[in-house]
């Protein structure tokens, strides 16, 4: 019932065969850049206010504050990985909190080629008794190596960086998707990307 689930349940259906989570980007620039230097990155996503150094003025929420900071670096090694995909024609699925419509530099790398399709959209969970019940799923799933007393205690904050996506995605016009059904959700996804491809080729811009 997560991201990476229908992440790879839509690469399945699609024959997609590169999935980049972009947890797993945040990972590798752990590695590279200190908590010093570069705090962020060094939380969860719903935890990177913590992160935050500089004196926030009233009304800021240092929750989506820290979450901001977080999606802006992170996003500097999608976009890379993006840039990769389309030079190499390949399909490529990124999936993860930090693709914030809005947020994502995409302009620089469409700049290179004429030939892409993209397709963003946010998958949600607007009902809150179902979010949670979402992470003791998880837990079991995983055998219990995701603590479901951890994203409990961070609940709220997971609700509202989720309520700052949607915002933004309302703002931008992205597509919601309301993750009520894992396999409505799917095929609403694919649903979607079939209507990119179908308005992409009557426009007479066939893309990779």
């Amino acid at each position: 019932m997560w991201k990476s689930t229908i992440a790879a349940q839509v690469a399945d259906r699609l024959g997609v065969v590169r999935i980049i989570s972009t947890d797993s980007v945040r990972e590798v620039m752990r590695a590279f850049f200190s908590v010093s230097l570069m705090p962020a990155i060094h939380y969860s996503s719903y935890e990177a206010g913590r992160g935050v150094r500089i004196p926030l003025g009233t009304g800021l929420d240092p929750h989506v504050v820290g979450f901001m900071e977080q999606v802006d670096v992170v996003n500097v090694g999608v976009l890379a990985i993006v840039a990769r995909a389309i030079e190499e024609h390949t399909s490529l699925i990124v999936e993860g909190v930090h693709m914030v419509p809005g947020m994502f530099a995409w302009a620089g790398a469409k700049e290179r080629t004429r030939e892409v399709l993209l397709l963003q959209m946010v998958v949600a969970v607007s009902d809150a008794a179902l979010h949670r019940s979402h992470f003791m799923v998880r837990e079991q799933e995983t055998s219990g190596r995701r603590a479901i007393a951890r994203y409990l205690k961070g609940f709220d904050e997971i609700r509202e960086i989720q309520d700052f996506i949607l915002e933004r995605a309302r703002a931008e016009g992205t597509l919601v998707v309301d993750n009520v059904n894992i396999d409505q959700t799917v095929g609403l996804v694919v649903d979607a990307l079939y209507d990119v491809i179908e308005r992409s080729e009557e426009s007479g811009c066939v893309g990779e």
